[in-house]
């Protein structure tokens, strides 16, 4: 797909190859040894962005309709795709520069002598925008969406049976499972429920010494995302040292089991299981049940607290305009200060001129691998 014509707007090449594990793992290695690299997850909708192809509301969407896990938050985020929202702010955008223009023209010619029509004229402009944002937030409350499903990495060393649980736990899964090391080379997510509670057990490359290319990309994969989950299970063989864990965040909750105990009975460090007999296994649904619930009532989800956020500050600035230009001694050129970061802020949430990197972040980090 040539420059222009890909969802980048950059120069894509597609490779095509039979359906072989072996055949795709050497196309791997000898594409990583060329110094290709994996894309970063949201990487391409974030060079979708930055070349123009969409905007960051039409990013922001795309991240909802990824992470929505029910036909309302599938809904809720394609009315965001159509631009209800980005609309919504593209309203206030314009009455807002339509605010800064009338004060510059007042700033510029201070002798204009119908003061008292331009000052009219702010105050409907921002009760304006104090109604629409308490009718968003109103809205908002009402639409609240339940937040991301609960995300948890299952580590653990190359055989210690990470994928066998995935199996034993989500009946109808099809984790590859083999008693060859390095099967599993990338973070694969499957859907775990159990009564009204789900998650996403993400399985995980086996942690081991580093011997190739395909090693090094691998694991460095896992470790430049380790810090994306919610929750991490830590698995370790009956009878095997504890491995070297890499450093988790802090305060983010840790389970521990030791597996395949039906081969021979030790005593654990860790609460025991076996996808063989199945001991354990109603002990660690309990406790996933438990995290996915403490998971629910956290606040929303990056999308929604980005509007959150925008609201709040239109509202912070409106109060701080009023005082500005309707107190006993009017200051214009503060107001107007105040009105340019105010466009500043829509421009980067609409996404047609701007963003910053630390919004960019909180919408992209959230993606699967590649968009």
């Amino acid at each position: 797909m040539p420059e222009g014509r890909s969802y980048t707007r950059e120069h894509v090449l597609e490779i095509h190859i039979p359906s072989n594990p072996t055949l795709s793992n050497r196309l791997q290695q000898r594409l990583y040894e060329s110094g290709v690299r994996p894309a970063a997850p949201g990487e391409f909708t974030r060079r979708a962005y930055l070349n123009g192809r969409i905007n960051l509301r039409e990013a922001q969407s795309i991240a909802a309709l990824i992470s929505a896990s029910d036909e309302s938050q599938r809904r809720q985020a394609l009315g965001f795709l159509s631009g209800e929202t980005g609309d919504q702010f593209r309203e206030i955008k314009e009455a807002v520069f339509a605010f800064r223009r009338d004060l510059e023209a007042v700033i510029d010619f201070p002798e204009e002598p119908d003061i008292e029509a331009h000052t009219f004229k702010w105050k409907q402009i921002l009760d304006s925008l104090e109604t629409k944002s308490r009718t968003w937030k109103s809205q908002d409350q009402r639409l609240a969406a339940p937040p991301p499903l609960l995300r948890i990495l299952i580590l653990g060393p190359a055989n210690s049976g990470k994928s066998s649980l995935v199996r034993r736990l989500i009946p109808g899964s099809q984790p590859v499972i083999s008693h060859i090391e390095g099967t599993t080379l990338d973070l694969i997510p499957y859907s775990w429920e159990s009564g009204e509670e789900k998650a996403l057990l993400y399985d995980s490359p086996g942690l081991k010494s580093i011997e190739g290319e395909l090693d090094r990309l691998s694991l460095g994969q896992l470790h430049h995302r380790l810090h994306a989950f919610d929750a991490y299970l830590l698995l370790t063989s009956n009878g095997e040292e504890e491995p070297n864990w890499p450093s988790l965040p802090e305060g983010v909750p840790v389970l521990r089991y030791e597996t395949k105990v039906d081969l021979g009975k030790c005593t654990p460090v860790h609460s025991g299981l076996s996808v063989v007999s199945g001991e354990g296994l109603s002990d660690l649904n309990q406790k996933l049940q438990h995290l996915s619930r403490k998971h629910r009532a956290q606040p929303p989800s990056s999308l929604e607290s980005i509007r959150s956020h925008l609201i709040e500050r239109i509202e912070e600035k409106c109060e701080i305009l009023r005082e500005q230009l309707f107190g006993p001694y009017p200051q214009e050129e503060l107001a107007a200060y105040e009105l340019d970061e105010l466009l500043n802020i829509l421009d980067g949430s609409v996404g047609e001129e701007g963003g910053h990197e630390a919004l960019l972040d909180s919408v992209f980090r959230d993606f699967c691998i590649g968009k």
